[in-house]
């Protein structure tokens, strides 16, 4: 296998982050030769609206066909305990992680299929797996973000779509800013040591590396996993919580 050029006459979809730092995707494959079209509210496309997804997918398929890769990071977050959480932030949640990824492989599964499969990749997050304060939405968006690829995947293995997770760990999201500030502690070895086993923060370039493995032909019989990119954080037992201000903590 070339190592090189591992996405090279392959065409690439990717669902959110067309701005710095989640460009990097993008940036990755296309260095490894896919044909990369982004769709996102950068690019004035919120595939959020019931129809917008099909539409946007119809409209790619006419003009060059399927994908052999689509990879899924589109993601909204918001903290807040369940009393305090607007219903609108948990439906737009539910709509970034679930609805609009099903709506779009609802419209692409048949093609790809018929083109002989491809690989799917979603970009979901620890919170789908593990518990924390003040994330059950968010948690319950990427909890049904991981179940409804790994349906996926058995659906459609016999096709040949691999259907793949990546579950970033805390230090790639803005939890972590969050940690940091409600800790008031500072982005340091010792800081992030505590939190996972390595100690400092992962990079995005990290996160793109494990998407183009999942994307190529590397990970050929790799399908239904959720590969988690933590420094092993979720081998440990801790609990960073946001206590609240109107309870005593024991």
């Amino acid at each position: 296998m070339r190592y090189s050029k591992l996405l090279e006459g392959k065409s690439a979809w990717i669902t959110g982050g067309s701005a710095p730092p989640f460009d990097a995707y993008a940036l990755l494959f296309t260095k490894h030769g896919a044909r990369v079209t982004v769709l996102d509210c950068e690019k004035g496309c919120d595939l959020t609206e019931p129809d917008a997804a099909g539409a946007a997918c119809e409209a790619l398929l006419s003009e060059s066909g399927p994908p052999d890769i689509w990879l899924h990071i589109a993601d909204v977050y918001d903290t807040a305990y369940i009393d305090e959480l607007s219903m609108e932030t948990l439906e737009k949640m539910l709509a970034v992680s679930v609805l609009t990824p099903f709506r779009i492989m609802k419209s692409i599964a048949v093609p790809m299929r018929e083109n002989g499969g491809g690989s799917v990749v979603f970009v979901s997050g620890e919170y789908g797996v593990q518990a924390m304060n003040r994330v059950s939405a968010y948690g319950a968006a990427k909890g049904g973000e991981i179940a409804m690829a790994n349906a996926f995947a058995v659906e459609y293995a016999a096709d040949g779509i691999r259907v793949n997770t990546l579950v970033p760990g805390v230090s790639f999201s803005p939890v972590g800013d969050d940690i940091l500030l409600q800790s008031g502690e500072s982005d340091t070895p010792d800081f992030w040591g505590c939190v996972q086993p390595f100690r400092r923060r992962g990079d995005m370039s990290e996160l793109a590396n494990a998407a183009l493995f999942l994307a190529s032909d590397m990970s050929d019989y790799i399908t239904g996993e959720a590969l988690y990119i933590n420094g092993a954080e979720h081998l440990i037992a801790h609990n960073h919580g946001f206590p609240r201000k109107d309870k005593v903590m024991p």
